[in-house]
């Protein structure tokens, strides 16, 4: 995502949480928390959802989801997800000049240099083994997939 080719790409991350949420407020949102909204979920009365997922969604829900299946269309049809402001908001094509991204939160916000000291941590830790010349040590790999594993294996229990 830090060399964009001549395509408009648009970052974005997903940090409403939703009512339904289990999760407790230090975890954060989940990967993939955002596709119940992006498909419109939070509207349907199927009665695989309904029996599947029995969510009471409220209209703080409702509101996210409309404005997520609205930029994707945009998306799609326009090539622009906010074409016209959405939400208050027009979402910014990313560059490597201004680093923008959509925050899709209760509210819709831009931002810029997502995650910017994860990246910067993980930078500085590449850079110095890299200094030499030489392949990164095993051992960062091996930290990196430990982290990983511990990382997926808490969402899945």
């Amino acid at each position: 995502m830090r060399t964009p080719g001549h395509a408009k790409q648009y970052l974005y991350e997903f940090t409403y949480r939703a009512t339904h949420s289990t999760r407790p407020d230090w975890a954060g949102v989940m990967h993939a928390s955002e596709l119940p909204f992006v498909f419109g979920q939070p509207f349907t009365r199927d009665q695989f959802f309904a029996h599947n997922f029995p969510f009471n969604w409220t209209a703080q829900d409702m509101n996210v989801s409309m404005n997520m299946v609205t930029m994707w269309t945009n998306f799609a049809k326009h090539g622009n997800p906010t074409p016209q402001s959405e939400g208050g908001v027009s979402w910014p094509p990313y560059s490597l000049d201004s680093e923008s991204y959509l925050d899709i939160g209760s509210s819709l916000s831009v931002k810029a240099n997502l995650k910017a000291d994860r990246v910067e941590f993980w930078t500085s830790i590449m850079k110095s083994d890299t200094s030499s010349g030489h392949a990164p040590q095993q051992g960062i790999f091996q930290i990196a997939t430990l982290l990983l594993f511990i990382h997926i294996y808490y969402f899945i229990f």
